[in-house]
């Protein structure tokens, strides 16, 4: 597990789940977001990730899911879906695998991010992003 704070970075073994804690302001409430590897075999694929804000989801928050991939020009991300949070927090994303291919790299990583333009059920949330690696 990856945990941003503010401009530190500390790795703390948890299993296969990133977090990423983003802070920007005093006018918008801290955020963290939990990522689940998927599984990207033949089949569709499905992306997961947990939106939280002081430990409780968040509900109503639009995730941007982003496949990464090495290639000869270093690594490169494609959006590969957006996912709407529920009441759990959490937004899922399932996606044809062959959508997913780059001709000539190999995929790496999905990195997960969280940008709020407007207030959520009356509160502003504060930014943030998370990347798990792939195996």
């Amino acid at each position: 597990m990856l945990n941003l704070r503010r401009g530190a970075l500390t790795w703390v073994p948890r299993g296969l789940v990133l977090f990423a804690l983003a802070g920007c302001s005093a006018f918008c409430s801290d955020t963290a977001i939990s990522v689940v590897p998927p599984n990207v075999g033949s089949g569709p694929v499905t992306f997961e990730a947990k939106l939280t804000s002081g430990g409780d989801p968040v509900a109503g928050a639009r995730l941007d899911f982003y496949i990464l991939a090495k290639g000869a020009n270093g690594e490169e991300g494609h959006l590969a879906g957006q996912g709407t949070t529920g009441g759990d927090g959490v937004a899922r994303v399932v996606v044809d695998r062959s959508s997913l291919d780059r001709p000539g790299a190999t995929l790496s990583a999905v990195e997960v991010t969280f940008d709020s333009l407007a207030e959520i059920n009356g509160e502003h949330f504060c930014e943030s992003k998370a990347r798990v690696s792939l195996p």
